[in-house]
């Protein structure tokens, strides 16, 4: 029930990692140089939209099998694999990942000035673990939508209520 990749390109480890160098990268930048951290930003996740594009047209509709499988054994004697593949939700769920981080980063250009180099790398964390939460968990059969967005979702209330409380310096 699997489509191997057919061009041998780890697509869906690159999404993942890409993010991860482009986060370690990004520590080395002076953090008063907030033109260069948000213009480096904005390149790795660019780089991210632009591989995600490429997924997308490499996607066969007409099957219902996952694609762009990448099937490593990790530590063989314990039955450990990575694994990683794409359904058509989880492509989606891809896509607008990538295309949110972008997003995300041309809000932020004038909008964030205070610790920029923290805030960029979080978008970047978040990228990377969407990403693989969106790939790890289509090919273990969940539901990606209800492990990856809803907590998401509700946790997200709850964390707006505790900002609203602390702007307002209440106890």
């Amino acid at each position: 029930m699997m489509l191997e990749n057919p061009n041998h390109i780890p697509i869906l480890t690159i999404l993942i990692f890409l993010p991860v160098v482009g986060l370690f990268l990004l520590f080395l930048i002076p953090k008063k140089n907030k033109w260069a951290l948000r213009t480096f930003t904005l390149g790795i996740t660019g780089m991210e939209f632009i591989i995600s594009i490429w997924l997308v047209f490499g996607f066969d509709t007409s099957t219902h099998k996952m694609q762009f499988v990448e099937r490593i054994s990790w530590i063989p004697e314990l039955g450990i694999t990575y694994i990683l593949g794409v359904d058509g939700i989880s492509l989606l769920l891809l896509m607008l990942t990538t295309f949110v981080a972008v997003i995300s980063v041309l809000c932020s250009w004038s909008a964030v000035e205070d610790r920029m180099q923290s805030y960029l790398a979080c978008i970047l964390t978040m990228e990377a673990c969407m990403i693989g939460v969106a790939a790890g968990l289509a090919m273990a059969g969940k539901r990606v939508w209800v492990y990856g967005i809803v907590p998401f979702v509700t946790m997200r209330c709850f964390e707006q209520i505790r900002l609203d409380l602390c702007s307002q310096n209440l106890p």
